[in-house]
């Protein structure tokens, strides 16, 4: 199934039109095929409610009158033999932190202030490069690469750490995040690595993450805040509950809602819209009927709660904040050559 989602994500995947001109059969061809934004494998859906069946889930813009949509524009009820099921939703964006409305916090717990200084240094809390505004702390880890193996590192989104502003080798890092008023005395390391982000003309993406070496002087809390400590990692699958902690919207619970999903997101950058496509990544709902994340929450961990396992790391979510995006572990350990503490 997960093949049949890529070929059919390389059929329907192009230039995106976010709603249709007008409400005329001249407008509808015109963005019929080109409303798609994902394809993912999830569960089918019938008025709004869980069928229990497996399909291939093609998520929308903008769904259409069935009226004006032109016989030769009608997305495929069925692909490979594997019925689908079409569900509407904004395109999700790379997004910027939002800006606090309040003076420079005191040092605090993680629990008690996110988006505040955290010492020792937790996962969850906010945590950027000097040239982003603002982001989250995944966890810890180390290199598995010969001779870094005693060097401690931050593991956040790769944006958050400059992969698509500029950002270079050696960057402070600090901790919390400038947009929460973090200043160079707050550096607790610097940029090591990071796996940029290809527009959609050059490649395909697999992750948005990178890591930061922790200063030797920065005690760290290998734990994330209000979750625990990492006991492992696993697979995601279908309906796996989650959570995650992030900087701006702190403890919440989600739910996988498609694996394998082929993406397209917008990076977020003034003026046009600049578009990426990411395979085989996951999307993950709320389950309690707040915002899973918002902007300064990308780099969160995703976490199944029952044993502490690491699933995924969060990198982008639409503006009304209804889903989020994520990056499966496996491949954000694969891509940096780490290993979670």
């Amino acid at each position: 199934m997960a093949a049949a989602c890529v070929e059919l994500a390389d059929r329907l995947l192009g230039e995106l039109i976010y709603c249709y001109p007008d409400r005329s059969v001249h407008g509808a061809r015109a963005v019929a095929r080109r409303n798609v934004h994902a394809v993912g494998v999830g569960e089918k859906l019938t008025g709004r409610q869980p069928t229990g069946q497996a399909c291939l889930r093609i998520h929308v813009g903008q769904k259409l009158p069935p009226s004006l949509i032109p016989p030769d524009c009608v997305l495929p009820s069925a692909f490979r033999g594997i019925p689908t099921d079409v569900v509407e939703s904004p395109i999700s964006a790379i997004q910027p932190p939002q800006m606090p409305d309040r003076k420079r916090p005191k040092p605090g717990t993680c629990s008690a202030d996110s988006s505040g200084i955290v010492r020792p240094v937790i996962g969850g809390v906010s945590f950027a490069s000097r040239r982003i505004q603002g982001g989250t702390l995944a966890c810890f880890c180390r290199s598995t690469r010969a001779g870094e193996g005693n060097q401690v590192y931050a593991l956040t989104a790769g944006h958050v750490l400059g992969s698509i502003a500029g950002g270079t080798r050696g960057d402070p890092v600090l901790q919390p995040a400038p947009t929460n008023f973090g200043r160079i005395t707050d550096r607790i390391g610097c940029v090591d690595r990071m796996i940029r982000i290809q527009p959609c003309d050059h490649a395909r993406n697999l992750v948005d993450a990178g890591i930061a070496a922790i200063d030797p002087a920065i005690a760290v809390n290998r734990e994330v805040c209000s979750i625990g400590a990492i006991s492992g990692v696993r697979e995601a699958e279908l309906k796996l509950a989650v959570v995650k902690h992030g900087a701006t919207s702190g403890l919440t619970p989600g739910v996988v809602t498609d694996i394998s999903l082929s993406a397209l997101v917008d990076l977020g950058k003034r003026g046009a819209p600049i578009l990426a496509r990411f395979d085989n990544q996951l999307r993950i709902e709320s389950t309690d009927g707040w915002m899973f994340s918002q902007g300064g929450d990308s780099g969160s961990l995703i976490v199944d709660p029952i044993k502490n396992e690491a699933v995924g790391l969060l990198f982008a979510g639409p503006d009304d904040d209804i889903y989020a995006y994520a990056n499966p572990i496996g491949e954000v350990l694969k891509a940096l050559d780490i290993e979670l503490l």
